[in-house]
């Protein structure tokens, strides 16, 4: 499925390589073997795996249903989806996967809702100095740099960050040696490790880890609007349930939360 890797250097050994992949396998193989056939299958962008999982649990408590969340790259999941996987509900990391989906008719009939939003944001490990803004930067600064996205053919928060780059006239510099990991929660793991010297990913994943710092918010300007859209799986065998959790995740609780936790409600701006 998905061929490309980050750039080859001292650190990034075949073994570290091989974990990560495997990782991501299992998180879209693996959970769905271990759920009931009564439970509510979610599957879900890695960047939403907090507050869906507090979520989550929050609604299983209130309803007595168990929901099993599967995360992995809004790309990945949606191939999976379309390939039969158990799913009875889809929460994408960006309109174009759901679109996708839905031309193939896997979506059920007018349930597809934006639900939050989020922002970009270039982040750093922390204790690094300060990184210019990337409006003001010149393209000499990456020729040395390591520089760390998702991969922008199945990872949206990749997409959103090479449209940006190359708006801000840098993705010529930054593409050969950036580092396009499997998911947006791989590419904060590389700058947690101080593997990577600067890199762009969603504010709700830099919040959520205090080993990094957001050296900047981009300017929404420079990219698509960042909207996660969420919609019901049309399958014969669907969760009863289902309903209930889909209809649960739009409420004023669960809003809440997500915005707990980094992401924007879709009245709401980047500035705000």
């Amino acid at each position: 499925m998905i061929q490309r890797t980050f750039i080859k250097n001292r650190r990034n050994s075949p073994l570290q390589r091989l974990s990560i992949w495997l990782s991501l396998a299992v998180s879209i193989l693996f959970l769905p073997c271990i759920a009931n056939a009564s439970d509510i299958r979610l599957f879900a962008a890695a960047s939403t795996t907090k507050p869906v999982i507090e979520i989550l649990a929050l609604f299983s408590k209130r309803n007595g249903t168990k929901a099993v969340p599967v995360f992995a790259a809004s790309g990945a999941l949606a191939r999976q989806i379309d390939q039969g996987a158990p799913a009875d509900i889809f929460l994408s990391a960006n309109p174009r996967w759901m679109d996708w989906l839905q031309a193939r008719k896997r979506l059920r009939q007018g349930s597809r809702r934006n639900l939050v939003g989020n922002c970009l944001a270039l982040v750093q490990p922390q204790g690094m100095a300060a990184f210019p803004p990337l409006a003001s930067s010149s393209a000499y600064i990456f020729e040395r740099m390591r520089f760390a996205i998702g991969d922008p053919g199945y990872v949206p928060a990749g997409e959103y960050a090479a449209t940006a780059l190359k708006r801000l006239g840098l993705w010529k510099s930054i593409e050969p040696r950036a580092a396009r990991m499997p998911s947006v929660r791989h590419v904060l793991y590389l700058l947690e490790r101080g593997e990577a010297d600067a890199g762009l990913i969603y504010r709700s994943d830099a919040l959520s880890s205090t080993r990094v710092h957001i050296a900047e918010t981009i300017d929404p300007k420079f990219h698509d609007d960042i909207v996660y859209p969420v919609a019901q799986i049309d399958r014969l065998d669907a969760s009863m349930d289902n309903r209930s959790l889909f209809e649960f995740l739009t409420t004023a609780t669960a809003l809440t939360i997500f915005e707990q936790y980094g992401f924007r409600l879709l009245e709401k701006k980047c500035s705000d």
